[in-house]
């Protein structure tokens, strides 16, 4: 539980939890996957497809690594949020003075395709 408290702390203390996954796991690696913005919900980004899917999908990779026993596909998914930081992408949610900014669907989409890729 306190690392849970100090993940959800470090998530706001950055401005940015829309970043960031967490997990709670048992001994034997099963858990519970989410962002780390259970704690502040914008439904007006969800509704405006604004919303950030970083952080799920960093959850997503720490599913694939911990409960499913694919730490080959959570580390591509891992590969694919750096890349689209690389590529300055963005949302409304976080905006880059420098960056590109993509609807939630298009950030989304621009992830899938890097997947695809081999």
């Amino acid at each position: 539980m306190f690392g849970d408290i100090i993940a959800d702390e470090l998530a706001q203390i950055s401005g940015t939890p829309a970043l960031f996954g967490s997990a709670e796991l048992a001994p034997d690696g099963r858990g519970i996957y989410t962002t780390n913005q259970l704690h502040n919900p914008n439904e007006a980004l969800a509704q405006s497809n604004g919303a950030c899917p970083a952080g799920i999908l960093h959850a997503t990779a720490m599913l694939l690594e911990h409960s499913l026993g694919r730490p080959d596909l959570g580390i591509r998914a891992r590969q694919a949020l750096r890349r689209a930081s690389v590529d300055k992408l963005c949302t409304e949610e976080l905006p880059r003075k420098d960056g590109r900014q993509l609807s939630t669907a298009e950030f989304g989409d621009y992830i899938v395709e890097l997947l695809r890729q081999k």
